[in-house]
This record gives C-alpha cells, structure tokens and sequence, in this order.
C-alpha cells in the first residue's frame, strides 16, 4: 500500500499528465480535421447561404463545447493534485504515530528489535517528502519559460535538501544507538544539520530580488529584499542541545532552547499584530 501510495504522489507529473496533455491533442485535432468538422460540411443543403450559416454556428457550438472540456481538465488535474497532497499528508502523519508508537514500546523494553527498524517509518516518510518535492521540481520546470522559476526552483531544492539532511541524521542516530558508532560525540551526529544550514544560506543568496517591494537604507541605498529567510533557528537549536548532551557547556535546559523560545516570542507579536490589524 505504501508503494501504491508513493505511485499516486508522483501521478501529478506522470501519467495523469501524459494522458490530459494526449486528450487534449485529440479534441483539438477533432475540432480542426476530424470527424466533426465532416460531419457539420456534409449537412449544409445545397451550399446555400443558409446553410452556410447553419454550418458555420453548427462548427461554434461544438467549438465551445469542446473549448469547455477543454478548460475544465486544467482544473480535474489541479484537483487531483490536492487530493494526492492529502493523501501524502495524512499517510505522513499516521507514520508518524508508528514511528512513536515503535519508540516507546522499544524504550519499554516490549521490543527487542534495533533502532534502524524502529526508524523505518520516518525514513519512508522522508521518501514520501523527497516524491512530492521532485514531482513539484519537474512541474515548475514544466512552466513556461516567460514565468518566474527561478526563486520556485530554488524552494523547492530547499526542500529536497532539508529532507536529506534529515533522514542522513537520522541514519547516524541509529548507528549510534545500535552500537556501530557507540563513542560518536552528538555533535557529530548533528553534521547534516550543518550542512543543511550552510546550503540554505548559499541559497538564499541565489534567489532574484522582489522587484515590489524596494527599501531604502540609512545611507539612501535601495535595498531589494529576498524571499524567505537565510537562517533557521531550528539549527541554532540544533547545535545548542548538541553540544549540551556532549558537555561542552553546562547552561540550563532553560537557556539551551533559547532559539526555540525567541521563535514563539516573534510568533507571539506576529499573532497580536494581525489581531490589531483585524480589529482596526
């Protein structure tokens, strides 16, 4: 069923396309020189001027019906593309709550297994994750070339790249746990992580300006922001907690998910902003 389920997630790009894209030739080359347009010649009578008439508002009835196919299968292939969104999702999900499931029988001492099994199900979500990013990878490279890809693109790397990291500190973590790399430091388990942060900065150095939304500096210079952000304080948090279960300082737990805390705070007055905003 997994593997049905990760087939469904790459339709979107796959065969559902390959066959809109075909019926859609088909209805246009019927609405040329197919049969339709015969079939509307041949019941114009004697080639009167009334006739010609019928013939020709014959041939825009079944040019709008046909245009109205037409439009509406942009629409059943974006619906169809929701749906194996969340589908992925809920599967996600409910891997998820194996994943805990397996930890705390494991940790319970009701499992006797080792960690890589019990980190099955957040590898195969990972998967699920890497899926969808590639099959939305490929639709932007699908776009047309007037449009811009380039910052889309660029998320979408991001993604991928987030995901692998992930699952490669999850592999080190369950070397470690199982005895292959018993006296490995944490900090060095956390080594995705860092790679991660480094290739997300790089990134967003990459990404094209926005072009409505120019600001001024102090000095008068005009700044052109980018979108999204260079840092993600979940590394921040990473490396914290790394080097306090590894010793390397002795602060509060309190203190160690300081990043964490600051996150809310912002979330916080975001939140109370857009509630004044509301209010007005």
């Amino acid at each position: 069923s997994q593997c049905a389920i990760l087939a469904l997630c790459s339709l979107k790009g796959g065969a559902w396309g390959g066959a809109s894209h075909m019926l859609q030739a088909q209805l246009a080359q019927a609405l040329t020189t197919g049969p339709l347009g015969n079939a509307s010649s041949q019941s114009s009578p004697g080639g009167g001027a009334l006739g010609l008439e019928d013939n020709q508002g014959g041939r825009r009835s079944t040019s709008a019906r046909l245009r109205a196919h037409l439009f509406c299968l942009p629409r059943l292939s974006q619906r169809v593309a929701h749906l194996l969104v969340v589908v992925a999702n809920a599967l996600q999900l409910l891997l998820m709550i194996a994943f805990l499931s397996l930890l705390l029988a494991r940790l319970d001492g009701h499992l006797s297994c080792g960690y890589s099994l019990i980190f099955v199900p957040l590898w195969v979500s990972d998967a699920i994750t890497c899926v969808t990013g590639l099959s939305e990878t490929a639709r932007v490279l699908r776009a047309p070339s007037d449009s811009p890809k380039r910052n889309a693109l660029i998320n979408q790397v991001n993604r991928l790249k987030g995901c692998v990291c992930v699952a490669a500190f999850k592999a080190l973590v369950a070397l470690r746990l199982d005895g292959t790399w018993p006296s490995t430091p944490v900090y060095v388990l956390c080594s995705p992580y860092y790679a991660a942060a480094v290739l997300r900065l790089a990134l967003h150095f990459c990404k094209r300006p926005l072009e409505a939304a120019p600001r001024r500096t102090a000095c008068g210079k005009l700044l052109r922001p980018r979108p999204g952000t260079p840092f993600n304080p979940v590394h921040a948090l990473v490396v914290l907690i790394a080097l306090r279960i590894d010793g390397v300082f002795r602060l509060s737990w309190a203190l160690t998910f300081l990043p964490l805390w600051a996150v809310f705070g912002v979330l916080g007055l975001v939140a109370v902003g857009v509630g004044c905003l509301a209010l007005g």
